[in-house]
Order: C-alpha cells, then structure tokens, then sequence
C-alpha cells in the first residue's frame, strides 16, 4: 500500500505541474481547451486525494499512532493538512468557476491560489514520504496491514490506472490523453 501512495504521490504532482504550467501560459484569458484541462486538474485534485488517497493515509496514521503515540509529532498535523487541502482545492474550484468570465483579476487570482495549492500539497507529501512513511513501514505489522488493506477505499486512479479510455466516457479525458501522449512519446 505504501507503493500505492508513493505512486499517488507521484502522479498528484504531475497533475500539480500540469495545472500550474497550463495556468502559467495564458495571455489575459484560458482558451477553451486549456481552460477545460485545467478544471480536469483541479476536479482530479478535489475527488481523488479526498476520496481514496487521504482516507487510505488517515488510516495508516491513526494505526502508527495506535501502535507507536510518540510519534505525534509526525503524524499529528497530517490530518488536519487532510482536511485543509480538502478545503483549498474546493476553493481552487470556485476561483476557477470566476476565472471562466474571463476577467484578468480573477484568473491572476486563480493562478495565485493554484500556486499556494501547490506549495501546500507538495510539502504535505514530502513530510509523508520522508518522515512519515518510513515509520509506517518499520512499525505496522501484518496484522496492522490486513486491517488496513480489509477497510481501506479500493477504488482505482481515475486518470493513472490502466484502464483503457471509454468512448462518450467524458471524466478526465482530456487528463488521460495528455499524460498517455506523455508515456508514449
């Protein structure tokens, strides 16, 4: 399972760098397909991470300190970023509904808040795969991980997992062409 995170990680920030590299590039107003890949971003930013990622995470962060309560100072916080990450990149959301106007202010302000996002998410991560993970792994028994692994959401990445694309499917397609254009190129 921690190969899973570390594969979502991975994936997370790709997804990081598309929306800030798609965002960085515009001249006064997105165009249409640009704007589009950009809400894919953020839309996969706000489902997947929040539905599956972090409950998967919470879980193995509550048996750690379960097993082990002096490493509180680890894993403490990592919920509470949970729930702060929720909360931004719900608000990501709503900046990009007021960018789509057109207006230079709001999407200078989108591409602020894309940034911090970023920030947030990407030192987020890094703290779990340095400090955290590590201790997950030299601690968690079997036991630990067969409970984990019997409760934990099993849903698949909507945009990285090796499902084919689906004709008329419209979730994240402009997502899954680009980072498969991306591996084959």
């Amino acid at each position: 399972m921690i190969r899973d995170l570390r594969t979502d990680h991975h994936n997370i920030l790709r997804v990081l760098r598309l929306m800030k590299r798609s965002l960085s590039n515009f001249d006064g107003k997105l165009d249409s397909e640009k704007f589009e890949r950009v809400r894919e971003c953020i839309k996969y930013l706000c489902e997947y991470p929040d539905r599956v990622h972090h409950p998967r995470e919470d879980m193995m962060f509550e048996m750690l300190l379960n097993r082990e309560p002096k490493v509180e100072d680890q894993v403490g916080n990592l919920h509470q970023e949970h729930i702060d990450l929720f909360i931004r990149s719900r608000q990501l959301l709503d900046s990009l509904e007021s960018a789509e106007s057109g207006k230079s202010d709001t999407i200078d302000a989108l591409h602020q808040q894309a940034h911090e996002y970023s920030n947030m998410q990407i030192s987020h991560m890094r703290h779990e795969e340095l400090a955290v993970f590590p201790l997950i792994e030299h601690k968690l028994t079997l036991n630990d991980w067969k409970a984990i692994i019997a409760q934990a959401p099993s849903d698949k990445d909507p945009v990285f997992s090796e499902k084919p694309l689906k004709k008329g499917s419209s979730g994240y397609l402009l997502l899954k062409k680009y980072f498969y254009s991306e591996r084959i190129s």
